[in-house]
């Protein structure tokens, strides 16, 4: 039976409501699938007509080159104009449409004025070779333009981890109207899709909390772009629902950060006991029994362990609160171990089947050490994507659970899980002493990393008593003074993770004492006179703060030739802009030398040409008085090149520190008195 056949059966309202669901549906796909066509069409033409620019602007500099060229470069030149036009058209911004047909009216204008006087046979003229270098100066930033419009063209993608997914679906929230190309939706099933991931690998009622969240997002969402298609996104429903999602959104977001980090403290409490195993099983005498069993099930163990390590790695860069570079590197130090994971049970089987064998041997061993140093960066970089101070906590709350365990395990006397508990409490906390060492050595406040320090060595001495009174409990587990040793230990251990845990806290300031009770204080036995009322009214609200405003760059034009000096100067104010100078003096002492050396560059094309040219004037003619006729600007052009060249480096040299400053900054503790300030004006996703 058909689908509309049982509809019918089942009643005309339902298959009413479900025709017009059915057609709804339809007509939304059509619409999206005509953007998407028209999107896509729109960015070939205009990836086409840049190409073609390229090529015929690369002629056409050879032409200005040569001042006996003939038409065909004027050809280039209006072929180039007629295709920067055609992006201008489709350009979405007007600023960027305005700027590229102001640009080409001036190239026009240029490109007339030279063939003119090219066909009057004037090409070699010092006005015809300075027309040429304007027009290709012109043609160089008229490239520049068109690029830039057609990469701002492109379809905008969705941030990579947590953060950046957020901010892109506050922004749709904030706005449901605009046309953000379906970017703020895309980071907001982002989010609800690695929530499901997380849950995945959660257990009882937390799976179902996690999953419960992710699907009232998902509802949400969909109600208010249900509104904002029908053009009801500014109504007080709309408002309403924003509101909802951005709570939502909140608790997602802190549920998901802390399964994440439980799972991070898990899985990485221990990275290499697998593939140690696996060593061991592909070393073994070939008399041992089973053998090779041995080995398929410890190979199985590592290749699981590894896959366990990438996929909880790409959580917390998807998660966590790393930023580009952490992201990129974690995702790099993934791929990599995936490439080496095969790779180390290959050679671990070479070597089980070639015993004795030193190639066989040397070649695992290197496999191996490869496989450790990529999984200890990736663990490094874990560490950075998330919060240290939860870290610990979740790592706290473990070993708690562990001791639980081992009390279970010497109750039901069961020393295997006794002794399986205790080694996780013992990698627990190693693996806290591993963080710490780590914050110590990236930290530069001296009080913090003593107290870290402190903190961490307690810990350290308090791991092998516990481990020594593991082993003796579980050789006689019914042993009570045994059984309180062992715990007395683990207690210890605990005290000593808590204390390195709140070394991590901000120090509260010292305020001094409050001030004496002025109503206490008498000068005579009479009573002071009562206070005047207070003023009635409003009060008016204070000032706001002013907004920050950036000295703009002088702007670059086309008559401008050849000015080196200029273009490093932009270049580092480009890169400098792109941070915010408000308690950053970094950002803003390069801003100020960029604008000092634009200024220097203008003074280098106006005024010293000026002055150099008197000044030969004036040599040349004590030259002559004396007798003199080899004169040479020999020394001048060196002083010049020499003069641009340390500009160039200079600038490019303040451009490279505020690019590693800013790397270096990352793991420098702001609650530790440190107030230098990294806040992009323009995310990096």
């Amino acid at each position: 039976m058909s689908e509309h056949m049982v509809m019918a059966k089942i009643g005309t309202g339902v298959q009413a409501k479900t025709t017009w669901d059915h057609q709804g549906i339809e007509q939304g796909l059509d619409v999206l699938t005509a953007k998407v066509e028209n999107a896509a069409r729109k960015l070939e033409a205009m990836t086409n007509s840049k190409q073609s620019i390229a090529k015929k602007i690369d002629a056409a500099q050879n032409w200005l080159a040569d001042p006996n060229g003939g038409p065909k470069g004027e050809e280039q030149i209006r072929g180039a104009l007629a295709k920067a036009w055609k992006i201008a058209e489709l350009c979405d911004d007007p600023k960027e449409r305005d700027d590229i047909l102001r640009s080409l009216g001036e190239i026009a204008a240029l490109t007339s004025k030279l063939a003119d006087l090219r066909r009057q046979g004037k090409g070699d003229s010092p006005e015809a070779r300075a027309l040429a270098k304007q027009v290709a100066t012109a043609l160089q930033n008229l490239q520049t333009k068109t690029n830039k419009a057609v990469a701002n063209s492109r379809p905008a993608k969705a941030a990579v981890h947590l953060e950046g997914k957020i901010e892109q679906a506050q922004r749709w929230i904030d706005n449901p109207t605009v046309d953000d190309r379906g970017v703020g939706q895309a980071a907001i099933r982002g989010l609800v899709a690695e929530g499901h991931r997380l849950a995945n690998v959660m257990m009882g009622p937390y799976r179902q909390d996690l999953l419960a969240k992710c699907d009232h997002v998902d509802q949400l969402t969909a109600q208010l772009a249900d509104l904002a298609s029908r053009g009801e996104g500014e109504s007080p429903q709309a408002r309403a629902l924003a509101s909802q999602i951005q709570d939502s959104l909140k608790d997602l977001k802190a549920q998901m950060q802390e399964s994440m980090t439980q799972e991070v403290s898990d899985i990485f409490s221990d990275t290499t006991t697998p593939i140690k195993l696996l060593a061991v099983a592909a070393t073994a005498p070939p008399d041992t029994p089973n053998r090779e069993e041995v080995f398929d099930e410890r190979a199985s163990n590592f290749e699981n362990h590894s896959g366990r390590l990438g996929a909880t790695a790409e959580k917390a860069a998807a998660v966590g609160t790393a930023n580009k570079s952490t992201v990129e590197g974690i995702q790099a130090s993934v791929k990599t171990a995936r490439e080496l994971t095969p790779q180390v049970v290959s050679a671990a089987r070479i070597l089980l089947r070639n015993p004795g064998k030193q190639a066989a041997y040397e070649h695992f061993e290197t496999m191996k050490n490869q496989w450790i140093d990529n999984v200890e960066k990736m663990t490094g970089l874990v560490d950075e994507a998330i919060d240290t101070k939860s870290l610990l906590d979740a790592s706290e709350e473990a070993i708690k659970k562990d001791l639980d365990k081992c009390k279970v395990a010497m109750a039901n006397i069961q020393p295997q899980m006794l002794v399986a508990g205790a080694t996780s409490i013992a990698r627990r906390a190693n693996r806290i002493l591993l963080v710490a060492k780590r914050e110590v050595e990236n930290s530069e406040d001296p009080k913090f990393r003593e107290a870290v320090k402190a903190a961490s060595d307690e810990l350290s001495k308090t791991i092998s008593p516990m481990v020594m009174d593991a082993k003796a409990v579980a050789g006689n587990i019914s042993d009570p003074g045994l059984q309180k040793s062992f715990l007395d230990s683990g207690y210890r251990i605990l005290g000593a993770v808590a204390k390195v845990r709140e070394a991590f806290q901000p120090q509260e300031p010292d305020f001094p004492p409050p001030p004496p009770d002025l109503e206490q204080l008498r000068l005579t036995d009479e009573l002071a006179p009562p206070k005047p009322p207070l003023p009635e009214g409003e009060v008016p609200p204070p000032t706001p703060p002013p907004e920050e405003k950036d000295e703009e760059f002088p702007e670059q034009k086309a008559e401008v030739i050849n000015q080196p000096m200029m273009m490093a100067a932009r270049q580092l104010h480009d890169e400098a802009g792109k941070w915010s100078s408000k308690g950053n003096d970094i950002i803003a002492a390069a801003k100020h030398m960029a604008l000092l050396m634009a200024e220097m560059s203008r003074l280098v094309c106006e005024r010293i040409p000026t002055i150099s040219t008197q000044l030969k004037i004036l040599s040349t003619v004590k030259a002559t008085m004396l007798g003199r006729t080899n004169t040479s600007d020999e020394k001048s052009e060196q002083a010049t090149e020499m003069l641009l060249h340390n500009a160039q480096n200079l600038m490019q040299s303040v451009k490279e520190t505020v690019r590693e400053a800013e790397a270096a900054s990352i793991k420098i503790r702001t609650d530790a008195g440190f107030t230098l300030r990294w806040v992009r004006k323009t995310p990096w996703y």
